[in-house]
Formats: C-alpha cells, sequence, structure tokens
C-alpha cells in the first residue's frame, strides 16, 4: 500500500474546474443514451408495477473458471447478463494486489468464458474493486486506493463508447469530494431514475452520527451539470454496525445489502430471521421510488450461512442473485455463488398469480379459474361472499370493498374502513402490495 496524498493539496493538483467538468461530461453522455432506453421501458414498468417474485433457490457456486484457489468476490452483472465482473486477488505475499476482471459468456443461459483483468480500469501496486455498470453499460463505477484521492479507498467512474466492449473503458476519473471522504468510499449502486433523480448509493466508513456505526449507506443525487451532489446517509439501511455494498433491483424497489448486525437496530425494528454468520444478507423493499426503504430482513438461512456471504448483485430482470461467500464448498477463500428466482407472471392490469393466490387467507380463490379480469371479479366475488358468513375477522370481510380495490388498482392507500391498517398486519412481508391494493390485496 502506499503513502495517502493530502486531501488538501490533492484536490488543488487534481483541478477541482477541470475534475468537474470531465466528470459531468462523463455522467451527462451517458445520461443521455440511458434515458432512451428508460423511454422504451416506460410501457412495461406501467403494466408491471408491482413485481413478485418466488422464493429464491439453493445457492450454487459458479465453479471455474470464475472461482480459483483466489479470492474472487463483489460481482456485477451487465444487463443482458453476458458480462461478468468482480474482484480477484490471489492472497499471496507477492501479489496481494485486488483487482477487478471481467468474463464473457455468448447468452444468459451459456457458461463463463476465462475471466481477463480489466486492464484500463487496474493498476499495478494498488486495489481495484466493487465495480458497477450504469444499466446502459456505458458507465463503471468503482472504488480503488491509487495515489491522487481523497482517502482510503475513492470512488471512481470511467466511461466506454461501445457498451460491448469490456477493455474499452476510458481513464477513470474521481468522483469528487463530495462523495469521496478522507476515510474509505466503496461499494457503488448507480440508480439512474430514482423518482425522477439520478442517484449514487455507496458505502463508507466516514464518522457518522451517534447510533450509527463501523461502515453505512449513503446517497449522493446527480446534479444538473452532471455531477454529483454531498452525501447523506441513508439511516434506514443503516445500523450500528457495518452496512456494505447496497444492489439495487432496476425498478428501484427492492435493495439488497450485507452487514454483521446481530438483529434489526432499535432505530429500525423489524420481524426478521436470525442472522447465521459474521455477514448476511439482508432485503429492504419499498413501495414507490419516492418512499423511504423499509427496515432490511435478514434473508434467512435458505440464503445465509455460518460464514460470511455478502456483496450482492442483481440481474437486470431481477431473478438472479449473486454473491460472495467463505462458506465450505467453494473453490478458494471467497467465491461467487447464485441462486435464483422466478418472476411470477402477471395475470391483468395489476395482478400476479402470487397476489391472486396468496392475499389474507388468499379469500378463498383459485387461480385455476381466474383466466381472464371479469371471470376475476366473478371467482373474488364469490369467494368473498361465501367467506363473509359472520368471520369478521378477516380482512377480507367486506366483499364490496376488495371488489372496489380489484376494479381500481392504482388507488393509493394502505387502508380503508373495510380493511385493517399496515400497521395491525402481522407479517413482515406484507408491506410490498399496500397502497396499490389495499390491503385485502396484500401479499403476505
Amino acid at each position: 500500500m502506499s503513502s495517502r496524498v493530502d486531501p488538501g493539496r490533492s484536490g488543488h493538483r487534481f483541478g477541482r474546474a477541470l475534475h468537474a467538468a470531465l466528470l459531468a461530461a462523463l455522467i451527462l453522455v451517458s445520461g443521455a443514451a440511458a434515458a432512451k432506453q428508460r423511454s422504451e421501458q416506460a410501457s412495461v414498468a406501467a403494466y408491471d408495477d408491482v413485481l413478485e417474485f418466488s422464493d429464491w433457490s439453493t445457492p450454487v457456486e459458479l465453479g471455474r473458471p470464475v472461482n480459483t484457489a483466489a479470492e474472487e468476490s463483489a460481482p456485477s452483472l451487465s444487463d443482458d447478463g453476458r458480462s461478468l465482473y468482480f474482484n480477484r486477488n490471489p492472497n499471496l505475499p507477492e501479489d496481494n494486489d485486488e483487482d477487478i476482471y471481467v468474463s464473457q459468456r455468448g447468452g444468459p443461459h451459456e457458461e463463463w468464458g476465462d475471466p481477463a483483468p480489466v486492464v484500463a480500469i487496474n493498476t499495478p501496486a494498488f486495489h481495484e474493486r466493487n465495480a458497477t455498470l450504469s444499466r446502459d453499460g456505458r458507465l463503471l463505477f468503482f472504488s480503488s486506493s491509487r495515489p491522487g484521492g481523497f482517502g482510503g479507498l475513492d470512488l471512481y467512474v470511467s466511461q466506454r463508447v461501445n457498451r460491448r466492449d469490456d477493455q474499452g473503458w476510458s481513464t477513470p476519473v474521481n468522483l469528487g469530494p463530495t462523495v469521496n471522504s478522507t476515510a474509505a468510499d466503496v461499494g457503488p449502486a448507480y440508480v439512474e431514475d430514482e423518482a425522477g433523480s439520478t442517484v449514487l448509493y455507496f458505502t463508507s466508513n466516514r464518522p457518522a452520527p451517534a447510533g450509527f456505526g463501523a461502515a453505512d449507506i449513503y446517497v449522493s443525487r446527480r446534479r444538473a451539470d452532471g455531477s454529483f451532489g454531498s452525501a447523506v446517509l441513508v439511516p434506514e439501511l443503516s445500523s450500528p454496525s457495518g452496512d456494505a455494498r447496497p444492489a439495487i433491483r432496476t425498478d428501484g424497489l427492492e435493495l439488497l445489502l450485507h452487514s454483521n448486525r446481530s438483529g434489526a437496530p432499535s432505530s429500525c425494528p423489524v420481524d426478521t430471521p436470525t442472522p447465521s454468520g459474521g455477514q448476511d444478507l439482508w432485503v429492504s423493499t419499498r413501495a414507490t421510488a419516492a418512499a423511504t426503504w423499509s427496515c432490511p430482513v435478514n434473508l434467512g438461512p435458505e440464503i445465509n450461512s455460518a460464514s460470511n456471504d455478502l456483496q450482492a448483485a442483481l440481474s437486470d430482470d431481477g431473478e438472479v442473485l449473486l454473491f460472495s461467500s467463505n462458506r465450505p464448498g467453494g473453490s478458494g477463500s471467497d467465491d461467487i455463488w447464485m441462486s435464483k428466482r422466478d418472476k411470477l407472471e402477471a395475470r391483468g392490469r395489476g395482478f400476479t398469480d402470487r397476489q391472486v393466490n396468496r392475499g389474507p387467507r388468499a379469500c378463498g380463490v383459485n387461480r385455476a379459474v381466474v383466466n381472464s379480469l371479469d371471470a376475476r371479479l366473478q371467482a373474488i366475488q364469490s369467494a368473498l361472499g361465501a367467506a363473509n358468513a359472520g368471520d369478521k375477522a378477516t380482512a377480507c370481510d367486506k366483499p364490496e370493498a376488495f371488489v372496489n380495490e380489484v376494479q381500481a388498482p392504482d388507488r393509493v392507500g394502505g387502508s380503508s374502513p373495510d380493511c385493517p391498517s399496515a400497521s395491525t398486519l402481522p407479517s413482515r412481508r406484507c408491506s410490498r402490495s399496500i397502497g396499490r391494493f389495499g390491503c385485502c390485496g396484500l401479499v403476505c
């Protein structure tokens, strides 16, 4: 490791005006392309506002050639699933330099090819790690301990013109002192449309307010000129323990992080499975991209082990989870593991299989008879009528209220006189559909 450069002198030598211009140019050029991509996807998002998924499968190790006897960690997938970026560190006395590698494949169901170091990004004697791509594939954010920064590890960005060229990256540009600090700033997650803003989530161990700890989650918003504003702590995702490496689903409604918290902090209480090991993966959700994140919930023993499970990444469609782990059964010290889940098909505007089958007590609805909107409404009316024979304890005790919710699935509001408020519902998994379906359309 090299000695650090004084932040004040480094900032002046770096040339703040030139730095800002370079950074703005990189971000704005990519932003124009991303805006076109978001516009093309808008109609799909409008139809499928509330995504529902099956449970995660048992994780499997990616195996060779990605995993080796060395340390492989911090995976990140391109939007088309054809490029996999990750860290590799031989952890040898003569070679303890962490670098970013990339593996390619012809399609999402093919085998990964031999990984290659990303030459334009890596340095011969300093650490490069935690790469993440913008959704359009033209920006690469990562952290590095190279000289010329502001702290122990700083966040950088690089651009490429050809999104298929994994060796075509430009000279990296430091994100500057509004994002970076004299501490370590790592684990970026770039979100191109959060309630109309482009934001960068990341991890920092900078001094935090009382009640927060070793590492916390921060967010910085992109300004109109392409630069990033001052970093702000995200308290609902942070705790007195170490919380790191946010990974956000492309619709902005689900976030994974890893943490060594022993349970839910008092500042954000939640019913959650008991943590399994030193570092576990946790998940937070929100109803809209403008809403506050929910208290993170441990992913449980289906994903987490007694070892360290950390540095999550999601595929563009949200159906593949990659993470690093040193659990038994791997190829080396840390390896990359994968779990999958299925997106449950939408069955009419505002409906998925799971929502039809798994509202409170499922309301007696069998999805085999709800193949069209009219059939759905008739089935729900019939089922609720039968269920309404004096049982006032269920959330679906007023069939007309539920039918109104079904007919107007875009209604905003978490409760009605006929349904309990969100705070009275016991399941920790019941919050995501409140507001779109009311309590009776809740997915538990």
